[in-house]
């Protein structure tokens, strides 16, 4: 694991811990995954569809503007998703 990830998900984030050699998440790191696995953030075709876009952008077919607007829309969408689950589950 590249040692800027590891710092963000250990100490920063607190998702996973090591044991050893393996890789062991936290209540934290586990809560996180069963919000999001069923979610378009979790899902490959995402970062596909902004590598596309970057393309677009190298081409001058899509602005930098255009193209974090978009980000920020989705990042919005997926948040609000999150709280709405985590409220949910937190205020029966």
């Amino acid at each position: 694991m590249k040692g800027g990830v590891y710092r963000m998900l250990t100490l920063e984030r607190k998702y996973i811990r090591y044991s050893g050699k393996y890789v062991i998440p936290t209540p934290k790191g586990l809560f996180f995954y069963e919000t999001v696995r069923g979610m378009k953030v979790a899902d490959t075709s995402l970062t596909s569809g902004w590598e596309a876009e970057v393309a677009r952008i190298e081409q001058g077919k899509l602005t930098q503007e255009e193209f974090l607007g978009g980000v920020l829309e989705q990042v919005k969408e997926v948040t609000g998703e999150i709280f709405l689950i985590y409220q949910a589950k937190n205020n029966p």
